[in-house]
Order: structure tokens, then C-alpha cells, then sequence
């Protein structure tokens, strides 16, 4: 089993679209007002929009939703809610149209679910952001981890899959036959949408590596015709824009994302000191410890007078990790005696902590 939750694919517009989806979804399930599309008894268009919004349990729904969520956010990433909705919708109902006009002269039958319109906004990512890496948790027996496969990868196993399942079967109209049709109409959509200059992929997109034979890092002017490389200064200022938008709504994540997308497009540069510093914040709030670390200390190794906060930050995350000589080095570059009150009390209980570590004698490994 193969799990996808996340990619390092730029994102310049809010997730706002695929969230919407997915709550339409869950709120459509628990409410019971789900629908399935029937089989055999004429054409009802109304069908077409609300199987896409039914589910038959939890695993099924919860499924859906986590593919909705690791594609959503590259296709709408890149064109923005509406028309990411107009998109979604548009593979959706033309996918479930084609199913029951196929399946007019059958017994009766149906079908439900979001998979359809997913394999197609599947299928734009593949097209839109092939090189891009994705995160992925492989499950195998008891082998469980986590990797990292281009974007092109993960799509190629699923479409690939159910490919071949749809040959196997004869092209009978079945769950890998919908899944099939929907990303043939998604390809559609994306190969359109990128032909006619409506979606910017910045050059890494599949018709330009298969031309190019590379990645092209490019802009797009306002009738679709590709621009010269841009000014690097430029590209940064521009990715510190979406950054602070991103950071606002709480998304670091993202927002790490587009930054390493930017280094990786431009070569490296340095987050300014507000920026970093709500980096840092919000890795906290998350509770995700390595990342405090690697940007915390990236802070402090940059800002020789770093706000106290960072500073105790890092030691917050070394303690959450059990690294207790990382914890009391972090300590000794704080001063107890220059904080107020209410961060002497929080000093004193991460000396307490870090005292705890080492009696319990943890041995770090690096």
C-alpha cells in the first residue's frame, strides 16, 4: 500500500478549494444525503454532481480525502480555487456522463465515490509538476516507511495499475475502468489548460522536460508565450510574498516548499529574519522537533542576538527528542538572570528536564 500525503511542488495559491472538497465530502457522508449514480435506468444529471459527493463507509471516504488532499494541493497550488473547482468538477460530471450513457442497455447497477475526478486532477499533476518530489508512506507486510518518489512515479504506479486492472477485465465498466476514464479526461484538461498559457509551471512541467529534455525554469507571458528566465531577485521577492501569505494562514509546510522549489529554480538564498522566525514559531506549534532544530539553529547561527524565544525553542526541541547534551548546550546560551519571570520558570523546568535525561542516562545518537 501506498500512501501519498504531501510533495515539495510549489504552491502559490491557498488550499482553500481542495479543503471546501473534502468538507463538502465528509459533511455529505455523516449527513446521509449521499446518492449513487444508477446503472441501466436512463440519464440523471443530477446524479453526475452528487455520486461524486457519496461514499459507501469511513476507509473509502478517508481514502478519497487523503488523495484529494496530496493532488489537490499541487493542481490548485498552481491555477487557484476557482478554477481548480471548475476543473474538478468538469472531470467529475463528464466522467460520470460518459459511465451512464455506457451503461444505458445494462442491468441495473451504479456507482459512487470522488476516485473519478481525483485520477484526473491525478493526471494534471503528472502533466504539471512530473519532477517534483512527493511524500509517500509504503506499506508492505510490516515494512513501513517513509519515502520520497517523483510526482511522475506515484501517478504512473496508481494510473499504471489500474491500466492494466481495466485490460484485465475486458474494459468492463468497473471501479479501474472509472478510475481510467477520469484521468484520460483530466489529461484532457491539464494538457489544455497548459497549452493555452492558463497554468505557469514555471518550465518543469512534463511537455517542456520531454522537449527540453530538462527542466526550464520560465514564466509565462498573458497569452501563453514563454518569457526569457526572469531576474533571480525577482523570483525570490515573489516567493517571499506567497511565504508570507502561506505563513499567515498557518500553512510552514507549503511554505518550506515553495522556498526550496525557489533554491532549487534560482540557487540558495537566505530567509529574511521575520520570515525565518514565524518559520520557526509555527514548526513549534506543529511539534515538529528536527525542523525546530535545523531552523532554529540556522537562526541563531545567522542572528548572533537571536530572540530569546528561538534560543528556547531549541532547547524545547532537543528535550523532545531525548537529546539531553544538545538541550544543555542550547541552555547555556541563554542567561537566566537577563529573562522576566514567566521564562525563568519555563528555564528552570527544561533544566529539570534535561537533569531528568541524563539520570535516565538516554544516550543520543546522531
Amino acid at each position: 500500500m501506498i500512501i501519498p500525503y504531501g510533495s515539495d511542488a510549489p504552491v502559490y495559491h491557498r488550499p482553500l478549494g481542495t479543503i471546501g472538497l473534502i468538507l463538502v465530502n465528509v459533511l455529505v457522508f455523516f449527513a446521509g444525503y449521499g446518492e449513487v449514480m444508477d446503472h441501466g435506468d436512463g440519464l440523471h444529471p443530477i446524479q453526475w454532481v452528487t455520486s461524486m459527493f457519496s461514499h459507501m463507509d469511513i476507509p473509502h471516504l478517508v481514502g478519497n480525502m487523503i488523495f484529494l488532499w496530496a493532488f489537490g494541493l499541487i493542481v490548485e497550488g498552481k491555477i487557484g480555487s476557482l478554477l481548480f473547482l471548475a476543473v474538478y468538477m468538469a472531470i467529475g460530471v463528464g466522467q460520470s456522463c460518459i459511465e451512464q450513457i455506457c451503461m444505458l442497455g445494462a442491468s441495473r447497477g451504479g456507482s459512487l465515490g470522488a476516485s473519478s475526478a481525483i485520477f484526473g486532477i491525478m493526471a494534471c499533476a503528472w502533466l504539471w509538476a512530473p519532477k517534483n518530489l512527493m511524500d509517500v508512506f509504503v506499506f508492505i507486510f510490516v515494512y513501513i516507511k517513509k519515502h520520497e518518489w517523483p510526482v511522475w512515479g506515484v501517478c504512473l504506479f496508481f494510473i499504471g495499475w489500474d491500466v492494466a486492472s481495466a485490460i484485465l477485465s475486458g474494459g468492463a465498466m468497473g471501479t479501474s475502468m472509472l478510475h481510467v476514464m477520469g484521468a484520460v479526461i483530466g489529461a484532457a484538461c491539464g494538457y489544455y489548460l497548459l497549452t493555452h498559457g492558463k497554468v505557469n509551471c514555471e518550465g518543469w512541467d512534463l511537455l517542456t522536460i520531454m522537449k527540453k529534455g530538462k527542466p526550464e525554469y520560465r514564466k509565462e507571458k498573458s497569452d501563453g508565450e514563454p518569457l526569457p528566465v526572469t531576474n533571480r531577485d525577482d523570483d525570490r521577492a515573489a516567493t517571499i510574498e506567497i511565504m508570507k501569505d502561506l505563513l499567515q494562514c498557518g500553512y510552514v509546510e507549503q511554505a518550506l516548499q515553495s522556498y526550496h522549489t525557489s533554491c532549487r529554480c534560482s540557487g540558495k538564498w537566505d530567509l529574511p529574519e521575520p520570515l525565518l522566525r514565524r518559520v520557526v514559531q509555527l514548526l513549534v506549534q506543529h511539534k515538529q522537533w528536527a525542523e525546530v532544530e535545523q531552523w532554529g539553529s540556522c537562526y541563531v547561527e545567522r542572528y548572533t542576538h537571536a530572540e530569546v524565544d528561538v534560543r528556547m525553542s531549541l532547547v524545547q526541541a532537543a528535550i523532545q527528542q531525548e537529546h539531553p547534551t544538545r538541550a544543555h548546550r542550547y541552555l547555556q546560551s541563554l542567561n537566566a538572570n537577563d529573562l522576566d519571570e514567566k521564562r525563568q520558570r519555563v528555564f528552570a523546568s527544561f533544566e529539570k528536564a534535561v537533569a531528568a535525561l541524563f539520570a535516565r542516562g538516554v544516550i543520543e545518537f546522531e
